[in-house]
């Protein structure tokens, strides 16, 4: 779980570093000026990509004696869905993204229909990361290790009822979903 959540902390910061950077080119050259920009420095990356690693070949043993890369990413996928431990752990991995991107699709469609000046789509898109991070820390130091050696549902409790504060402590301390 800490991994997770320093993973999270991570995510965070980079997407509000990026909104930010990404309004500041946006204010300073102008929108056609920074998406060139942006599309330059996706060129000078790709060379970068081409040109600096290196050329790795494939040995005749591995070419010839295995089964190839698609089939055994296969195999390996049907080994953890069969297990239910990791079932239940990918499942935490991926539901609150899942959740997030259906709010985001709505933040813009929610301030034009609200008549909220130009600016408010941003702030309120960097509030998503924000209050993600925000959240990570607190859960967090609520949880405490103890927790975070448990079940991945055992945290997740005190996000599903957050207008139930009395509650965190004796959900967040249970061992199972």
């Amino acid at each position: 779980m800490l991994g997770r959540s320093l993973w999270n902390v991570a995510a965070s910061i980079a997407q509000l570093l990026g909104m930010a950077g990404g309004g500041i080119a946006v204010a300073a050259l102008g929108p056609r000026s920074a998406l060139l920009f942006t599309a330059g420095c996706y060129l000078v990356s790709a060379t970068a990509l081409r040109f600096g690693l290196p050329d790795v070949r494939v040995s005749a043993a591995t070419a010839s004696g295995r089964a190839s890369v698609l089939r055994q990413s296969w195999q390996g996928n049907r080994a953890l869905v069969r297990n239910r431990a990791v079932r239940t752990l990918l499942l935490a991995q991926c539901l609150p993204p899942a959740f997030v991107t259906g709010a985001e699709s709505l933040i813009i469609p929610y301030t034009a229909t609200r008549h909220f000046p130009h600016g408010s789509a941003g702030v309120l898109l960097a509030c998503v990361p924000a209050g993600m991070l925000l959240g990570n820390i607190i859960i967090s130091r609520l949880t405490g290790p103890r927790a975070a050696s448990g079940s991945p549902c055992s945290s997740c409790w005190p996000a599903a009822c957050p207008c139930c504060p009395s509650q965190w402590i004796r959900l967040s301390s249970s061992s199972g979903c």
